[in-house]
């Protein structure tokens, strides 16, 4: 597959290469990237300013895709859909986690695309079942990948999480939804 990576901090400009397809582990998912947004926070990582994953590295924590495959029968009934993805993933037991809020994880907070696991800059991401967020089918994918990052909390699997900070986010997902 190609990806767009990253290789030192700061950078210009990222790489494009080829690297071997993913291989999603038991709880993961393989996605077919089609849209990955770009994030104020892609461009502070370029620039050095924010966080400093380990290089190299592939960003784009706001992808959106189709389900290729599933590294167990558990992710099974994902396969072919249209998702995108929760950002955060915590340790699923501390107090903020358990409340839904991955993102102030007390103990292992994750960000896919921004540390740690790789992000949608590249013709295929892995991303946990845990992540999985279907994409509404009135929803272009390059407008659902802008609206990945843009309220105070993601999508859930059920639709939108209130409350969003970003109005004319929060107007466009509710368009979207049936």
């Amino acid at each position: 597959m190609k990806a767009a990576l990253l290789p030192e901090l700061p950078a210009d400009s990222l790489r494009v290469a080829d690297h071997p397809d993913p291989l999603p582990a038991a709880d993961e998912l393989l996605v077919a990237v089609t849209a990955c947004g770009i994030c104020g926070t892609d461009l502070h990582i370029l620039a050095g300013e924010s966080y400093r994953p380990q290089l190299p590295f592939v960003l784009g924590h706001e992808p959106v895709g189709t389900v290729l495959s599933s590294g167990s029968g558990d992710g099974e009934a994902w396969v072919g859909r249209r998702v995108t993805i929760t950002i955060f993933t915590g340790c699923g037991r501390c107090e903020r986690c358990r409340r839904g809020d991955e993102r102030l994880c007390q103990v292992r907070p994750r960000a896919t695309g921004v540390l740690e696991r790789w992000g949608g800059f590249a013709e295929r991401v892995v991303i946990g079942i845990s992540q999985a967020v279907d994409v509404p089918g009135g929803l272009a994918d390059a407008t659902a990948a802008a609206l990945v990052d843009a309220g105070r909390r993601p999508p859930t699997r059920s639709g939108p999480s209130p409350p969003w900070t970003n109005e004319p986010a929060r107007q466009l997902w509710r368009a979207a939804v049936p």
